[in-house]
């Protein structure tokens, strides 16, 4: 069964290709072509309420995030070899916030730009390319210790792999919410094994569809989402009856958090966890 923290090998290669094409090409030629595909959206943001879509980069945003930080105009300073590994961190990361404003997630890194400071990406949700929708990167950029430790006291922290806070520059932030659940908000921080356990329901699924012949899938879901979570308990999703015909059945109400701290610059362009997104909460 497939690693639910680690892309699919086939899709990284062929982003590992293009993206490595793209630094080779000289700066004036940079911003023509497609967007570069990432591969599929991580079950962690799945799990989330992201639609699994594909998710891509914009060869604009490349140049911006790509340009040196003393350069003008402002660039980000990311670099190949950090761009090579965004889509094990999407898959893996240390932890993600939800933004004040809608169309998405932000996702912390266990990378540090040039600046020492924590490298985040901000992931947009559904943008519209022709007739498809997509989950693009709007931003890959260095954020400060102080602005991280915001958000978490904010209340805007919605996943965090505790084994990865030893090594993070965020640990004594994330320790202190670790140790204070105040600053949590009202909704529970999911973390690796609910991936998990998502990844293996969704896995198992069609399966079970097969075997038992069940034509009502949303109440097969919805008894298997409680069998793995307690919405009272654990604050993460609550299964609402089936869709109308022609939409997706099944999707996952969110628990609203605290009041948001402020996201500005490259991620204004996110949407708030728990407000409907034209089916982007759905499965």
């Amino acid at each position: 069964m497939p690693n639910p923290f680690k892309p699919d090998s086939h899709e990284l290669a062929a982003y590992h290709r293009d993206v490595t094409r793209w630094f080779s090409l000289p700066t004036n030629v940079r911003n023509s072509g497609l967007p570069i595909t990432i591969g599929r959206t991580p079950a962690v943001l799945r799990l989330l309420g992201v639609t699994d879509a594909q998710m891509q980069i914009d060869r604009g945003t490349l140049i911006k995030v790509s340009r040196p930080h003393g350069d003008d105009p402002k660039g980000h300073g990311i670099t190949l070899n950090q761009m090579k590994r965004l889509p094990e961190q999407l898959a893996d990361p240390i932890a993600i916030f939800q933004s004040k404003t809608a169309g998405g997630f932000v996702v912390l890194t266990d990378m540090d730009d040039a600046n020492g400071e924590p490298i985040i990406a901000a992931v947009h949700i559904g943008k519209r390319v022709g007739k498809r929708s997509v989950n693009d990167i709007a931003s890959v950029h260095g954020r400060s210790h102080a602005e991280l430790a915001r958000w978490v006291s904010g209340g805007m922290l919605l996943y965090l792999n505790e084994k990865k806070i030893p090594a993070s520059p965020m640990g004594h932030s994330l320790q202190l919410l670790r140790s204070n659940p105040s600053g949590r908000g009202s909704s529970t921080i999911v973390g690796p094994d609910d991936v998990v356990k998502f990844h293996d329901l969704n896995k198992s699924l069609p399966a079970i569809l097969v075997i038992f012949g069940v034509a009502d899938k949303h109440a097969l879901l919805k008894s298997h989402i409680a069998a793995y979570t307690d919405d009272d308990e654990r604050g993460i999703a609550n299964v609402n009856t089936p869709a109308p015909p022609g939409q997706s059945s099944l999707h996952i109400r969110r628990v609203h958090q605290a009041p948001h701290a402020h996201l500005d610059d490259d991620e204004r362009d996110t949407r708030i966890v728990g407000t409907p997104m034209d089916g982007s909460d759905r499965f």
